[in-house]
């Protein structure tokens, strides 16, 4: 039989329709990535808004003022819920900044920051320990120039090594790194310095990295761990031109952040935002009504989780 040259117009018409079944089928399934990642967001949005205003309350009726979009400071909330607790083994008796361990999918798992939300050229210290018995590959740190849960520098200690770490995105790149002897249940000094483009980082005074880097310019600071790892945190001091402050936790009430310190919010949800907003219901403002908001960007649009409850003075002071 002589073969034939070229295809017949059911052959054509048959292709055409496989790919056109092919490309939405395709759609389909972005589609439901899409539909599923923004799904995922919301339960996490929802659980963080809750979250605050389970944190809120532990605060009195008489601390309720009036505020409106405010940030979530003070308040156990956020990844790891740190707190403020007694430690016999602290570094500086009798408290230490606790946080809990989570189980959360991250690049890091626990952390909190100090007040203010930008800091330049700065030195900061602190003494951090992660417990005895750490799930291996366990590492712990300081965070500088954080701008979100993908987004900043690290100095980071594991049992190995101390690394300067950027992390844009969610890549990370080493700067620098260093050998260094490091065990779980024992406490370590870190300090980083930043200014301008150069930073620097050591642990208890010695294995200094050390990288030329402008990539965050400025940023929040504060102690972070590896997801899995609980961390205690005592002894901390930020150093800047004309200001500053330290902390070492024994003032501060048990059981919340230390004043002013913010919690991040869910690894799981990059650059989402907590605010508390407190309005009077009545005249005489013996009702509030407390609404915990949470924004996010996903995909480029703006997305946004809100729940509310209600707050009676007689409720308790």
């Amino acid at each position: 039989m002589k073969p034939r040259d070229g295809f017949t117009l059911i052959e054509i018409v048959v292709s055409i329709v496989l790919l056109a079944a092919l490309f939405a089928g395709m759609s389909l399934s972005l589609q439901s990535l899409r539909t599923s990642r923004r799904a995922r967001h919301t339960r996490e949005a929802s659980r963080y808004a809750a979250s605050i205003l389970e944190a809120s309350r532990g605060l009195s009726f008489s601390s309720l003022y009036t505020r409106a979009a405010a940030q979530v400071v003070g308040m156990p909330v956020g990844a790891g819920a740190p707190a403020v607790a007694a430690d016999a083994a602290a570094r500086s008796a009798p408290n230490v900044l606790g946080l809990s361990a989570t189980s959360a999918t991250s690049s890091f798992g626990t952390a909190a920051f100090l007040p203010g939300l930008t800091y330049a050229d700065f030195t900061w210290r602190a003494a951090v320990r992660v417990p005895a018995g750490s799930p291996a590959g366990w590492w712990q740190g300081l965070a500088f120039r954080h701008q979100d849960a993908e987004n900043g520098y690290l100095l980071r200690l594991d049992s190995t090594q101390i690394r300067l770490v950027r992390r844009v995105a969610g890549v990370e790149t080493v700067l620098s790194s260093a050998g260094f002897s490091a065990s779980a249940g024992a406490w370590y000094l870190l300090e980083v310095t930043a200014t301008g483009g150069s930073i620097s980082g050591t642990v208890d005074g010695g294995s200094l990295v050390s990288a030329n880097d402008a990539v965050f310019a400025t940023g929040a600071v504060g102690v972070v761990s590896k997801t899995g790892a609980s961390l205690q945190v005592d002894d901390t001091t930020l150093s800047l031109v004309g200001g500053g402050g330290s902390w070492n936790f024994d003032n501060e009430s048990a059981g919340l952040l230390p004043s002013g310190w913010l919690a991040v919010p869910p690894p799981g949800l990059p650059g989402a935002a907590g605010t508390l907003t407190v309005s009077n219901v009545d005249p005489g403002g013996t009702l509030k009504e407390i609404t915990a908001r949470v924004d996010w960007k996903e995909s480029g649009a703006d997305r946004s989780v809100s729940l509310k409850t209600y707050r009676s003075q007689d409720y308790g002071d």
